[in-house]
């Protein structure tokens, strides 16, 4: 239930102190407005910015050298005068440039010379590649000599066979002439008995010598026989030895052939090269001494001296298509940092070339290293060159604008902001957070420490700050 007074009309003198009332008020707002607008003129005005995670990236600036690829050798005749070096190291040719000049008259000498030592050679290969036979005289008269000595052995056969024949003859003749004498019946008259008894005696003496003829045939027949087999075994000794010498001759001949046909092939390889020694000096000195670079390129090497014999290799000429290399040092910091595909901007004059590193030298005694990077071909010279490098230190996971990173005398540390109620209202107040530096890179910090990635972490001030100052965001 609602208990309803009646109003009575104000009197003048409580309207004078509700006005009182009301311009006090009025009053305490405006200075309360006032403050307000002083205190917030004067506070510092940051810049915030949360913990974030990113990859940290340093990008360093340090001298290299350009130069050329190794390049191949060029070659000319060896042992020649030479009167002028046309072109240095370093220098790009285009080709048919001259590179060197060679001595005109020296260089008449050595064509004479080359010619009359190819015409050597050339004699030398005929003869090493002819066949070496072996002499088999020596084994045709040995086996002449046998030949005869066989006939010999059958002619002395024949003989003895033929005088063994004639004594056998005759043999057969007085033993017949004995036995008719002894086939006669004996007769009564002493005289004609006795006669008959004497030739029986003179038969049996004839049978007697004509056996030991016989047998001196027989034995003669055979000793000489003996004696023409034993001269003809002497004499095929004499054959087989000749034929063994003849056999070992031609053996060393074929050995003496193959040795010589190969020392023909080693001929006609310095035959060759004697041969386009020559066409390459009468080609100089159709050109007046001058050898021309080969191809367009640089010269990365020269070897000849004006004044001395040139050499077989005159020099390195890298082909303007092999392009160039640059090397370049790195600290123990940087190399720590670098690998192989890191980026590269190569600056040289107005060129400029964006690439990676191909390759990294082992560690030096201060851990330093050696930066190979390959250049394409592009007009590149060799020299000094700028090269601006970007370092990767790996992915972060609280990463802050560097500068947002403070330092004193207690170490590192950053300003968190803070909300908090004040007689003057909600107002942003700075709390000191310590924290580790893990990296820096290219205006980016990575840290370690009380941060979360909600937090916010004042990266710009107009103002110096200290631990519990007010500031105002801006954004």
């Amino acid at each position: 239930m609602f208990n309803f007074q009646p109003q009575l009309p104000l009197r003048r003198e409580d309207t004078g102190r509700l006005k009182g009332v009301l311009r006090l008020f009025a009053a305490m707002l405006v200075l309360t407005l006032v403050a307000r607008g002083t205190a917030g003129a004067a506070m510092p005005q940051v810049t915030v910015s949360s913990p974030y995670s990113a990859t940290v990236q340093t990008t360093v600036s340090v001298s290299g050298t350009v130069t050329a690829a190794d390049g191949l050798p060029f070659e000319l005749p060896e042992g020649v005068l030479v009167s002028e070096v046309c072109a240095k190291a370093g220098e790009r040719v285009e080709a048919g440039d001259p590179l060197v000049r060679l001595d005109l008259s020296d260089l008449a000498r050595a064509i004479a010379q080359t010619r009359a030592e190819l015409t050597q050679m050339q004699v030398e290969y005929t003869q090493k590649n002819q066949a070496v036979e072996a002499d088999p005289f020596a084994a045709q008269q040995a086996q002449q000599q046998l030949d005869r000595a066989y006939d010999k052995v059958h002619e002395t056969y024949a003989e003895g066979e033929e005088a063994v024949a004639k004594a056998k003859e005759n043999y057969q003749a007085a033993e017949s002439a004995l036995n008719g004498l002894l086939a006669q019946p004996a007769t009564a008259e002493s005289a004609v008995e006795a006669k008959r008894q004497e030739e029986i005696a003179a038969a049996q003496q004839n049978l007697s010598a004509a056996a030991e003829a016989l047998e001196a045939a027989q034995k003669q027949a055979e000793d000489n026989t003996q004696a023409a087999n034993d001269a003809a075994q002497g004499v095929e000794d004499s054959r087989n030895s000749a034929l063994h010498s003849l056999e070992q001759e031609e053996e060393d001949a074929r050995d003496q052939t193959l040795s010589n046909r190969a020392q023909a092939g080693v001929t006609k390889v310095e035959m060759d090269a004697q041969q386009t020694r020559l066409e390459t000096l009468e080609s100089l000195r159709q050109n007046q001494g001058i050898y021309a670079a080969p191809y367009s390129g640089t010269v990365t090497r020269m070897d000849l001296t004006p004044g001395a014999a040139s050499t077989r290799v005159g020099g390195l000429l890298a082909q303007a298509s092999a392009g160039s290399t640059l090397t370049f040092r790195l600290d123990e910091e940087q190399a720590a940092l670098a690998t192989v595909g890191s980026a590269v901007t190569v600056t040289q004059g107005k060129l400029e070339q964006q690439t990676s590193i191909d390759a990294l030298s082992a560690e030096d005694e201060d851990g330093t290293v050696v930066a190979t990077v390959r250049l394409p071909e592009g007009g590149w010279k060799a020299g000094a060159a700028s090269v601006s490098l970007t370092l990767s230190a790996g992915q972060f996971d609280l990463c802050l604008p560097a500068t947002a990173l403070n330092q004193d005398g207690q170490g590192s540390f950053v300003y968190k902001l803070e909300r908090r109620s004040t007689p003057l209202g909600l107002q942003n107040v700075l709390v000191r957070v310590g924290v580790t530096l893990e990296q820096s890179g290219d205006g980016v910090v990575a840290v370690s420490g009380a941060l979360q990635s909600q937090d916010e972490v004042v990266s710009g001030s107009n103002k110096p700050l200290s631990a519990g100052t007010r500031v105002r965001v801006t954004e």
